[in-house]
């Protein structure tokens, strides 16, 4: 009776942790980054291409968002977004053709995750309004007057810029760690950082009157990206194993 009470204990913890990556996994030189350093050169370049449409598809997706702002009347967001996907998936489907199936069957799952955490993390840009910016997108369409616009929008493409310099430096030292060559990934994204805060304390100085809760979220709007695209997004894209096996589970 005790051990099968044992036994009960034990499925049920491990039915409560979250998924984990084989023992096979090497892991990425920085710990901040899940996933799995390609095993072979067949791998890394599937992985590069995925990495390289998942970096494009929230670039365009952030490109949507600064439309709808720019043209809050006349243009329609959904579509744009829509028009995003199916870009993404006709890439996928051309280019991971033959790579493993972690990356071909989690890919439409990693386009939700990508999209839906924009969309929410839009609110951080796009903080102060009284008019929603619609659909099911966080934050307010900022209005023309007190630079509320010029404030927002160029926050949000330095965030974008953020996001491909982030993405790129998961790219090279991917491609390091494969070939066995000493990288600074973590010198890459603090590079990126510094770029992304410098830019926004121009933002400041030139232009007058941002709003108060874009300053506040300036570094936690940052924060949030890399975050994001070091756990979710990497797991996803670095996720064969160099045994043969995958990653337990898809995107988290």
């Amino acid at each position: 009776m005790f051990a099968r009470r044992a036994l009960l204990i034990t499925l049920l913890s491990a039915l409560a942790m979250p998924p984990v990556l084989h023992s096979a996994c090497m892991p990425f030189p920085d710990p901040d980054d899940a996933g799995c350093v390609p095993p072979d050169d067949a791998t890394l370049a599937c992985s590069d291409d995925y990495a390289h449409a998942a970096g494009d598809f929230a670039r365009r997706v952030m490109g949507c968002h600064i439309m709808r702002a720019t043209r809050p009347v006349s243009f329609d967001e959904e579509p744009c977004e829509m028009e995003m996907e199916a870009r993404y998936d006709e890439r996928v489907a051309d280019r991971l053709v033959g790579c493993p199936p972690c990356m071909t069957n989690g890919a439409a799952a990693l386009r939700g995750l990508i999209e839906g955490f924009l969309d929410t993390a839009n609110g951080n840009i796009y903080c102060e309004g009284t008019t929603p910016f619609g659909s099911d997108d966080g934050g307010f369409l900022p209005a023309r007057k007190n630079n509320v616009f010029r404030c927002t929008t160029r926050m949000e493409k330095s965030l974008k810029k953020l996001s491909s310099d982030i993405v790129k430096c998961h790219r090279t030292a991917a491609k390091d760690a494969e070939r066995m060559v000493a990288s600074d990934e973590e010198g890459c994204e603090m590079k990126a950082r510094t770029k992304y805060d410098a830019a926004f304390a121009k933002l400041t100085r030139t232009v007058k009157n941002c709003p108060a809760c874009l300053v506040t979220n300036e570094g936690p709007a940052a924060n949030q990206m890399e975050a994001f695209l070091d756990s979710a997004v990497n797991s996803s894209v670095y996720c064969a194993s160099p045994s043969g096996a995958f990653v337990d589970a898809g995107p988290r």
